[in-house]
């Protein structure tokens, strides 16, 4: 049980590291595109889910626990961008 308990931990470690980047792609997406609301949640968590695709795809990582992780991280880079806005009163 604490070997899955860890294992959980890294996943969510490494999907709030990510967020950040996976902000920044969304972000330029969203400028290049035009996209609001709703659309930008998704195109965070399709970045995310792609970004942990293809490091699952190139380090033969677990395709599950890699999408899990993409959209753990593209919700948090949707939070964390949201949090940024709200600071700067947008």
């Amino acid at each position: 049980m604490e070997e899955m308990e860890n294992e959980i931990m890294q996943m969510v470690i490494v999907a709030l590291a990510s967020a950040p980047i996976v902000s920044g792609i969304t972000n330029k997406i969203k400028e290049n595109t035009g996209i609001e609301k709703i659309e930008v949640i998704l195109t965070a968590i399709l970045v995310g889910v792609a970004l942990f695709g293809a490091v699952a795809y190139l380090r033969d990582y677990p395709l599950v626990e890699s999408v899990l992780m993409g959209i753990l991280s593209g919700f948090a880079s949707v939070g964390a961008f949201e949090s940024v806005k709200q600071t700067k009163g947008e």
